[in-house]
């Protein structure tokens, strides 16, 4: 459960989950590597759509998914645009052949996934155009659109000639609010102490190593401090005494 714990830190905004994109890479995964803690063994697991035996009972889930669904943008007569679940895109800019549309805000809480990108995902549709098909992954977790029933052709919609990707896998960590209470009683109280008692509001140091170096030295200083709030100077003091005439002997 070490790694399970690592992932219980603050969401952005409202999101319920946080979803990655994974490649891919099929592999027989036996019950050793799958119940090893090995990061290689781990990503491995993860890369063939197995859920390791450390994040089972979490948050954490896997799905391999397909890309063979296929939905479309949809501009209606009132000059809406709605994505595949029906959300609202707003105008970004006009190019010579058609209108850029986009919604951040669409994209981001979206429970489905119609781009491999981490970006809101831009379309573009023609000014003659109504609808612009798009594939979907994985099995659509709300009703899609479906093409109007009207002729569109166009030269330069190559959609049906697309190379797609055959599969991905899917991991989502979930939010788990008990978890994440519990993480800012513990660890969140270190870093305040550190940055508004100590004056470190910010790094001095560049650069990962020295940046490493840097905390560690905070941290080592937080430890000291706190030891000696709890022992005392003296008792302290004694066992460092201890430990060091047990090295010498």
């Amino acid at each position: 459960m070490r790694h399970a714990k690592l992932l219980n830190v603050g969401f952005k905004y409202d999101k319920d989950e946080r979803i990655f994109d994974l490649e891919y890479i099929p592999a027989e995964i036996d019950e050793e590597t799958r119940g090893s803690q090995k990061p290689e063994d781990i990503r491995k697991c993860l890369h063939a759509g197995v859920l390791p035996r450390c994040y089972e009972n979490t948050t954490v889930s896997v799905q391999v998914q397909e890309r063979n669904v296929v939905s479309c943008f949809i501009r209606h007569e009132d000059g809406r645009v709605t994505c595949p679940i029906g959300r609202e895109l707003f105008k970004q800019h006009e190019r010579k052949y058609g209108i850029v549309y986009k919604s951040n805000e669409a994209c981001r809480t979206c429970p489905n996934r119609c781009t491999d990108s981490t970006k809101a995902k831009e379309v573009q549709i023609g000014h003659n155009s109504v609808y612009v098909p798009v594939y979907m992954y994985g099995n659509p977790e709300v009703p899609l659109q479906k093409a109007p029933d009207v002729e569109q052709n166009s030269p330069y919609n190559h959609f049906g000639r697309r190379k797609q990707k055959d599969a991905r896998v899917k991991l989502v960590i979930r939010r788990n609010p008990d978890d994440m209470q519990r993480r800012k009683e513990l660890v969140e109280h270190p870093f305040g102490t550190i940055k508004w008692y100590d004056g470190a509001h910010y790094f001095l140091c560049r650069g990962k190593e020295k940046v490493s170096a840097e905390i560690a030295l905070s941290f080592l200083t937080y430890n000291l401090r706190r030891a000696i709030n709890i022992l005392g100077v003296g008792a302290l003091v004694a066992h460092f005494n201890k430990r060091k005439q047990e090295n010498r002997s």
